[in-house]
């Protein structure tokens, strides 16, 4: 699934489920994190001077860093898509105005009948493409934007040693 080649259902229904086990195992992960990251701070507020200083200032850091990078990717994802509809909407209006000409230069209501109907066969075909690499489009940025949110909640779990 990617630019330059056909989309497929089959393929976003692919990406849609490895997108949402990833979802899955961050959320899993962010429970045990939380959990024992509220240990931690409760250890800190019963004795200050044992505080794990390093994990309490992690909890700030990591996230603007994470969500940075998230909020980034998905500008970019946002960015691509706006370029492609702007050059479906270019790719139409041409595609529209020959088939205008067609319909105008027809000799008679059967060839202008077969104009219309050839223009209307093709708009629905590529609304659908269109839709489809929308989807893809979508679900490319989305898993742009999960990876590093998802890189820093299961490395917090794998660091703190807790989740599965």
């Amino acid at each position: 699934m990617g630019m330059g080649e056909p989309t497929s259902l089959e393929s976003l229904a692919r990406e849609g489920a490895r997108q949402a086990a990833l979802g899955r195992e961050m959320a899993e992960a962010t429970a045990a994190v939380v959990a024992r990251r509220l240990e931690i701070a409760r250890a800190a507020l019963d004795d200050p001077r044992r505080a794990d200083v390093l994990e309490l200032n992690l909890m700030g850091s990591e996230k603007v860093e994470a969500f940075a990078l998230a909020g980034g990717r998905l500008a970019a994802g946002g960015a691509e898509m706006l370029a492609e509809a702007g050059r479906a909407v270019e790719d139409e209006a041409r595609l529209a105005g020959t088939a205008l000409n067609r319909v105008l230069a027809a000799r008679d209501l059967s060839a202008m009948a077969a104009a219309q109907t050839d223009y209307a066969m093709g708009l629905w075909g590529r609304a659908w493409s269109g839709a489809l690499d929308a989807s893809a489009m979508m679900l490319k940025a989305q898993g742009a934007a999960l990876a590093p949110l998802h890189a820093a909640t299961t490395a917090n779990a794998r660091r703190l040693k807790v989740g599965r």
